[in-house]
């Protein structure tokens, strides 16, 4: 009896001291979450960065707004090179050389894309058919489209075969003695002369619409690619059909856009202008180095100082 109340006696120690340790675990881990849960209030509520002068929350709010606000990148414009016309064969010019003439970006990309699907140009008028191609655009560059009627030759049908009339026809030139008016005179009239072709009758106009009219015969001598020295005397010229250019009122494009004026020639007199100095005469252009004498005297039967 004495063994098993001994046991029992062990037992009931062994119990009881498990039960102590797990109330003082309970206790400890108590303890720690207060203590825990003290430090971090501490820290919260005395921290300067996020509590404190209102200041200092806005100052934090305002930086870190700046570093994430949305960013606009303006786009810059493509540097376009200035216009210079020169005769091209619309078939073969490039992009640099589209570029040059005139054509916008997008009007020179169409025009090589519509090369690329197969497409050709037989003749001047072909080029109306491109998109964006204006009236005023059109007459600009018409004296200096040149196709290469050989290579880019329209392809002849059975049909255009068939009906192809095999008598020969003339045309009816005029006499020797026969003068045209140079300022007046259609296409249909200058090909009557022997040696003017379609071609070179529509240079002629085209050229005489960009000068705003002749003054004298021998200007035909400045358009490029035609023989023009045997044509002289079949012409005379009225110098009252000139349409002359307002020096005091004509814009920098109107003024750049005759042969005989660059486009910083024509800034420098619309600058002159700006500063008050109403031009009367040709003599101030010369005396502020805008032009040089022979320049002036031949381009002044197209300028008016009214």
């Amino acid at each position: 009896m004495k063994i098993r109340q001994k046991i029992e006696d062990k037992l009931f120690l062994r119990q009881l001291l498990g039960l102590a340790t797990v109330v003082a675990l309970g206790v400890i881990f108590i303890i720690s979450l207060r203590l825990i849960d003290k430090c971090v209030r501490t820290n919260t509520v005395h921290s300067p960065s996020l509590v404190g002068d209102s200041a200092v929350v806005d100052s934090l709010l305002w930086r870190l707004a700046d570093k994430y606000e949305k960013r606009t990148y303006s786009r810059a414009e493509p540097v376009l090179p200035p216009v210079e016309l020169q005769v091209f064969d619309p078939n073969t010019a490039d992009s640099v050389t589209l570029l040059r003439l005139g054509f916008a970006p997008w009007q020179a990309k169409s025009l090589i894309r519509y090369r690329a699907a197969g497409a050709k140009f037989y003749k001047p008028d072909d080029i109306k058919r491109l998109y964006g191609m204006t009236d005023s655009m059109y007459d600009a560059l018409l004296p200096y489209i040149q196709i290469d009627t050989i290579r880019f030759a329209k392809p002849k049908t059975a049909r255009d075969t068939l009906s192809k009339d095999t008598t020969k026809k003339y045309v009816v030139k005029i006499k020797k003695d026969t003068v045209l008016q140079l300022n007046t005179c259609d296409t249909a009239e200058l090909q009557l002369l022997r040696g003017v072709g379609s071609y070179t009758a529509r240079r002629i106009v085209a050229y005489r619409k960009q000068l705003g009219g002749y003054y004298s015969a021998t200007q035909l001598l400045e358009i490029e690619n035609i023989k023009a020295d045997s044509l002289l005397c079949f012409f005379v010229v009225d110098t009252t059909l000139i349409e002359p250019i307002n020096v005091n009122k004509a814009s920098v494009e109107r003024l750049a856009r005759h042969p005989y004026l660059t486009f910083s020639e024509a800034k420098a007199i619309y600058n002159l202008r700006r500063e008050h100095i109403k031009l009367n005469s040709a003599d101030i252009l010369v005396e502020k180095g805008i032009l040089t004498d022979n320049q002036i005297k031949r381009i002044l039967p197209y300028l008016t100082f009214e």
